[in-house]
């Protein structure tokens, strides 16, 4: 039976391996070019689908702040600051036309 289980096993390990080097490594320098291109656009915080939210992911879920905002105090989705660290992360912020809204 544990020979049978160890293939479903290692590919969610490969899975998870995969999903740390992409949150720490592709998705900063994503948001860097974001970041660069619209600093003073309006941007909403959308919750992730996974199945333990951390604080401040709940918390900023809806709010809408200028981009520029949300990096000075570090608030970015898959972000070290977060309580989550941003490791397993599935969060987003998109660009919207809704006025400003939240406290952080």
């Amino acid at each position: 039976v544990l020979a049978s289980l160890q293939p479903k096993f290692f590919g969610q390990y490969l899975f998870c391996q995969f999903l740390f080097w992409f949150n720490k490594s592709i998705v900063p320098a994503y948001q860097i070019g974001v970041i660069s291109a619209d600093r003073n656009g309006l941007y909403k915080w959308f919750e992730g689908d996974t199945l333990k939210k951390c604080a401040d992911c709940i918390r900023l879920d809806g709010q809408v702040h200028r981009l520029r905002n949300y990096v000075e105090r570090g608030w970015l989705p898959q972000s070290n600051m977060l309580a989550c660290k941003g490791f397993f992360c599935l969060c987003t912020i998109k660009k919207t036309r809704d006025p400003i809204s939240g406290g952080y």
